[in-house]
């Protein structure tokens, strides 16, 4: 498969992508799925629930009792701790960096080092993908810092002689990257 239809760099992407629009529910079932301690059960429980209520599944996790949906305890605990982590990641998401963004998210959820721990090839391999995703995400966002910068230079909102370097504009987000990687 290509190098973004293989399964681990859709896992941390189903995260960027996420954490980038809470509303998107493949990306949530994807997520939430790698989230240790969080099964099948949970999940169809939630897709349920929020179908039944017409709501995104991200907006039923934000805004209902879990408790009073039925919801095990062990999950509730586990639910609000991803659901505290939304709120953070999303928050990031919208302002920061998208490469410490990328790299943040890819550790929280143990997305490389789970393949890196490994002793088979196709784990190396799989940890080895993972990394050439935070590379592109980096080298990408250079590369959209300095088309940004230009373009404000070819606009003339930057005047002669007035020197700025990419990392003295606002980053390039996760969002903005997704955008672009589409």
């Amino acid at each position: 498969p290509s190098f973004l239809e293989r399964k681990e760099v859709k896992d941390v992407l189903s995260f960027f992508k996420l954490f980038a629009n809470k509303n998107d529910d493949e990306s949530f079932k994807r997520a939430i799925s790698l989230v240790q301690g969080i099964g099948s059960t949970t999940i169809e429980q939630i897709e349920s629930v929020a179908k039944q209520n017409n709501m995104t599944m991200s907006a039923l996790l934000e805004t209902q009792n879990l408790e009073m949906l039925g919801f095990k305890s062990a999950a509730i605990s586990r639910l609000l701790a991803f659901r505290s982590d939304m709120q953070r990641y999303t928050n990031m998401a919208a302002s920061g960096d998208c490469y410490e963004f990328a790299r943040e998210v890819v550790l929280k959820y143990n997305l490389l080092s789970k393949y890196k721990n490994q002793s088979s090839i196709e784990d190396l391999a799989r940890a080895a993908n993972v990394e050439e995703l935070l590379d592109w995400v980096k080298s990408e966002a250079e590369e959209m810092q300095y088309e940004k910068l230009e373009d404000l230079y070819v606009s003339g909102e930057i005047q002669e002689g007035v020197e700025l370097k990419p990392e003295d504009l606002p980053p390039i987000t996760i969002g903005e990257f997704l955008e672009k990687a589409s």
